[in-house]
């Protein structure tokens, strides 16, 4: 991805940084010199970070947060559970902050929203600073829907594995959890986990509390037609979330927006909230009425109302805007005409047709293997393999090979390459006899993407060489992507211990558009492990268990 700052680098020491100071021709310049040391300064900010890049910042942080932490100098970072409210102002010099925050992506996507203030904006997270602790599993543990011991089981963790729990019932005997690789909240036994933290820090919770990040809901402040130059944008927040296929929520001054996009967000003096949509959509709700705003539109929410319909925006309104400074390059495209607006409308809200029915093929039906309870899936064919994920009474599994353990139970390998207990199927029809197989050793070679957390022969296991990947955001133009290992690298570390990098050749996906592949070769050893990929402010992590032999 091309940023001005690479350009204009050199030139940063030799301007001064306000505005204020400049004729009306130096005002383009150095506000283009701002966003490029917010570029440099800003490219590391983690998940769930504040960077402030250019100019000051007035802060106000959490009751309980760090009493040491600063968030006035370009160059501060602050978490931003930490943070209640920032403020710029930008009289003597364009004020610039970088907010990565999570909303309601699923962690193990590893993905960002990322907020981008600009100018006079004042941005208050409405979040309190919701503490968590890690616990580490005794036992097998247990994740179950309700905080009961007849709740629904959604997951297993095994021993030694660890999870991140964020409240207690008031009794203390149960935990609150987003359960792993989703959003749902979910609950743990106190008494399966342990922990060096106070589980009495946890807030006191319910099945009802809900559970928000930090500034997934916020107030939002900004000043408008306030351009330095004719050639300067205004002040305002751009918001981009990282899958344009996958809606993110966010409550901005008590609206509801569901983005799967690129926005330019602006409030009058009298509270009126204007959402830009610049690249993707948004849903705008507002006490149930709800709007769609595609790219090339606008909805502007007043006080107490419901979401105006959407409109063309105002280009003028748009000049200058920072969109380089996103994680991903957008072009602001020309404002849609209204029936333009109106047909993408209709089509969004049209319902999605009936799919044909699935009518099986008799033959193929002769023979059925279902599982007759609620049981686990196992990375071998033992109980000490690892649980790998439930799977519930009535799924329909295909076996493909038959196996005893020490004890003389009968386990099945699925065509998924994990193990069920040969016990927990109920056959029906004319099936063929399961092939028995001696174990057979596991694979020499695996793969995992680290952007999926998933591997592609099967669980990993002791000793494989295991080819780890990568694929960082896609880069503008041939010449981009050949540059990009000179630039960074890339890295991938496993437990902290790095490995040696490799990267594939550029790859055309799209008209210019070019993405590389990064990865590195690691020996898999038993025990859990934390597996790290990075480049620029790109990271995705995998937490990884690979079982003890038997």
């Amino acid at each position: 991805m091309k940023r001005i700052w690479l350009v204009l680098g050199l030139l940063i020491v030799l301007l001064p940084t306000s505005a204020a100071a400049q004729g009306p021709d130096d005002c383009p310049t150095n506000i283009l010199l701002a966003f490029g040391r917010v570029g440099a300064i800003c490219q590391n900010t983690a998940d769930e970070q504040a960077c402030l890049g250019n100019g000051t910042a007035s802060a106000t942080f959490q009751a309980g947060a760090d009493s040491d932490l600063r968030f006035d100098t370009p160059g501060d970072f602050a978490g931003a559970n930490q943070l209640q409210q920032i403020s710029l102002a930008s009289t003597d010099s364009w004020d610039v902050t970088l907010l990565h925050v999570r909303a309601d992506l699923v962690e193990t996507e590893q993905r960002s929203v990322a907020l981008l203030l600009f100018g006079a904006v004042e941005i208050e997270n409405l979040i309190p600073l919701t503490p968590e602790i890690m616990v580490s599993g005794i036992g097998t543990v247990l994740i179950r829907s309700a905080p009961a011991d007849d709740a629904d089981i959604l997951a297993e963790r095994g021993l030694r594995d660890t999870l991140m729990v964020n409240g207690r019932t008031a009794d203390s005997q149960w935990l609150r959890l987003i359960n792993p690789g989703t959003n749902d909240l979910a609950w743990i036994s106190r008494s399966v986990v342990t922990s060096e933290s106070d589980f009495y820090a946890l807030s006191v919770v319910d099945e009802n509390t809900p559970f928000y990040r930090p500034f997934q809901v916020f107030n939002l402040r900004t000043g408008t037609d306030d351009a330095w130059c004719d050639e300067a944008p205004q002040s305002g927040l751009l918001i981009q979330t990282p899958n344009p296929q996958l809606p993110v929520l966010l409550e901005i001054n008590g609206v509801t927006l569901r983005m799967a996009a690129t926005a330019f967000l602006q409030t009058e003096a009298d509270g009126t909230l204007t959402i830009n949509v610049l690249d993707g959509g948004s849903e705008v709700e507002v006490d149930g009425m709800q709007r769609y705003v595609p790219a090339g539109a606008r909805s502007q929410v007043y006080p107490g109302e419901a979401p105006g319909a959407p409109e063309p925006y105002d280009s003028t309104d748009l000049v200058g805007l920072p969109v380089n400074n996103l994680p991903t390059r957008v072009t602001i495209p020309d404002p849609l005409e209204q029936a333009e607006i109106d047909a993408l409308v209709t089509a969004y809200f049209e319902p999605e047709p009936e799919p044909e029915p699935d009518i099986p093929d008799e033959a193929a039906e002769s023979c059925r293997r279902v599982v007759s309870r609620n049981v686990s899936l196992w990375a071998g064919p033992g109980t000490f393999y690892e649980v790998i994920n439930p799977i519930s009474v009535g799924t329909r599994v295909y076996p493909v090979l038959q196996t005893t353990d020490p004890d003389g139970a009968v386990w099945w390998q699925l065509h998924t390459g994990n193990w069920i207990q040969a016990s927990a199927v109920i056959s029906t029809g004319e099936c063929d006899p399961v092939p028995v197989a001696d174990i057979f050793p596991a694979p020499a070679t695996n793969y995992l993407s680290l952007e999926t957390c998933e591997t592609s022969n099967g669980p990993l296991r002791t000793g494989q060489q295991v080819t780890i990947d990568f694929v960082p955001p896609a880069f503008e133009g041939l010449e981009a992507a050949q540059q990009a290992p000179q630039i960074d690298p890339g890295r991938i570390t496993v437990d902290s211990q790095a490995l040696r990098m490799q990267v594939s050749g550029p790859i055309e996906i799209t008209e210019d558009r070019y993405v590389r592949t990064f990865f590195a070769t690691w020996t898999a050893t038993p025990g859990p492990h934390r597996i790290v990929g990075k480049r620029l402010s790109y990271m995705v992590i995998c937490d990884m268990s690979v079982p003890v032999s038997p």
